[in-house]
């Protein structure tokens, strides 16, 4: 990403606000669960869990910086048709 896009990017991403409690609801139950299943983990299962945890989250974040170009350009578009 462009610097300005990386900027406009990191400030959408600390002020993101996450209300709904749905969500909440959701991230707490997903944290006990895995919280669960990696206590009956032996220790090498818990290591490859790690890893996969952590590519996950790297997918995470690049469909996440796409997402927001998308919707940046997008909204960039919307805007030109608006001085037609």
């Amino acid at each position: 990403m462009s610097d300005l896009l990386e900027c406009l990017y990191t400030y959408a991403a600390e002020h993101l606000i996450f209300e709904d409690p749905a969500y909440r609801k959701t991230c707490a139950r997903k944290e006990d669960s895995l919280e669960a299943f990696r206590n009956t983990l032996t220790p090498q299962q818990v290591e490859h869990l790690n890893a996969i945890g952590q590519m996950l989250h790297d997918i995470d974040i690049i469909q996440s910086e796409a997402m927001f170009k998308t919707a940046l350009s997008m909204g960039l578009r919307l805007g030109m048709l608006n001085r037609a």
